[in-house]
């Protein structure tokens, strides 16, 4: 056991918020914890110098880092973060208010306006300074909480079923360079709705020395231009699938472990 982070994360009028993670990081690890009822939460870490960084599961708040400068100790900009360094003992009293603004909010269908679940909607400005995410519901909704800015939204489907791609004025595109900006001032953006495209897959089996299945391994499949990229992680039994549009591809493989060696599909098996 280390030393502990702690506070209290509120929204508008002082209201604790429950359910707010809360992740403490240097450029090697990352420690976290979730916000209890009252709003609080203690992330246990070693000795070192933390960014502390809170996101909104539910959409309704900006995610955004501890800023002892900033009002409400809060900042959306990762480059106005208070680094927080703990030595010898606890570090308490780092709190945040939240803030809450506009939103960009759509459905997102698949063939036949199917309403699909589970899929995954980042929205970014183009040097990254704001960058949140989050999942459809049932109903195929979703809506982030956003500053005002200029941001590209892009959806990807954690089962490989469906293609990446990103929202077009025309409704989807695969390439990041059709992609429209969806710009939010003072108001919220609705409508932001794509249908997605079921593709074709490239799928295989990731394994170790003696055949061992490897789970958990990242698969990424790009093409020389990057104008397309899909990812996966392989399942217990090491498989993956991913879907594509038609086109030719480099597939590479890296594990999070630091385990195996990284490399890439090569019609001898690796290299």
């Amino acid at each position: 056991t280390g030393h502990h982070i702690s506070g209290t994360v509120t929204g508008p009028g002082a209201t604790p918020l429950s359910g707010i993670q809360v992740r403490a990081y240097t450029s090697d690890n990352s420690y976290f914890a979730t916000t209890a009822s009252n709003g609080t939460y203690s992330v246990d870490v070693p000795a070192g110098s933390y960014t502390v960084w809170f996101y909104d599961f539910s959409g309704t708040y900006f995610e955004g880092y501890y800023s002892s400068g900033a009002s409400g100790g809060f900042t959306t900009d990762s480059s106005l973060a208070t680094p927080v360094t703990v030595t010898t003992s606890d570090v308490t009293g780092i709190n945040i208010q939240m803030q809450t603004g506009h939103h960009i909010s759509g459905t997102v269908t698949g063939p036949g306006a199917t309403p699909l679940s589970g899929i995954q909607v980042e929205v970014y400005t183009s040097d990254n300074s704001y960058f949140s995410n989050m999942s459809t519901a049932s109903n195929g909704t979703y809506s982030l909480a956003v500053p005002a800015g200029s941001y590209t939204v892009y959806f990807w489907d954690p089962s490989s079923t469906y293609l990446s791609g990103y929202y077009s004025s025309s409704g989807f595109t695969l390439n990041y360079s059709s992609a429209t900006p969806v710009t939010v001032t003072t108001s919220d953006v609705t409508g932001i709705d794509v249908q997605m495209q079921i593709g074709y897959h490239i799928s295989g089996t990731v394994t170790g020395p003696g055949a061992t299945p490897l789970s958990g391994i990242g698969v990424e499949v790009y093409t020389s231009g990057y104008s397309y990229v899909a990812n996966a992680t392989t399942a217990s039994n090491g498989t993956y699938s991913l879907a594509v549009p038609a086109g030719s591809y480099t597939v590479e493989f890296y594990d999070w472990s630091g385990t195996y060696l990284n490399g890439y599909y090569s019609s001898g098996g690796f290299t």
